[in-house]
């Protein structure tokens, strides 16, 4: 019926909102826990997105790679490749805002040497 209906909507919604975002804001954590990331990547800015497309890049190496190439432990496997790359995609608008928020932040925190 109906009303049946508008009680699923009602729980469905929410319940969607709220699993996107537990599973969202790994990159703006992660980010800014390895500096060294950033770093290699040339820059101290947007560190949850610079982290978000790394993993995107590396998991779409990892679902076009040999056997071979990942044995060596740099590339991922496909099992994780899979899980990582829509988790990434998922997570990049919110590393995008959280990094545009936090930009001031990180322009104080970064390194003197660095300006």
């Amino acid at each position: 019926t109906l009303d049946e209906r508008r009680m699923n909507r009602l729980f469905i919604v929410p319940a969607a909102i709220a699993a996107i975002g537990m599973i969202t804001g790994c990159g703006t954590i992660g980010g800014r826990q390895y500096p060294s990331l950033r770093a290699e990547a040339g820059s101290t800015y947007y560190p949850a997105t610079l982290l978000d497309t790394y993993m995107i890049q590396m998991g779409v190496g990892g679902l076009f790679s040999s056997e071979a190439e990942r044995n060596t432990g740099e590339i991922p496997s496909r099992p994780y490749s899979l899980a990582m790359i829509p988790l990434s995609i998922l997570d990049l608008p919110v590393s995008l805002i959280t990094d545009t928020v936090l930009l001031p932040a990180d322009i104080a925190r970064k390194p003197k040497s660095d300006q």
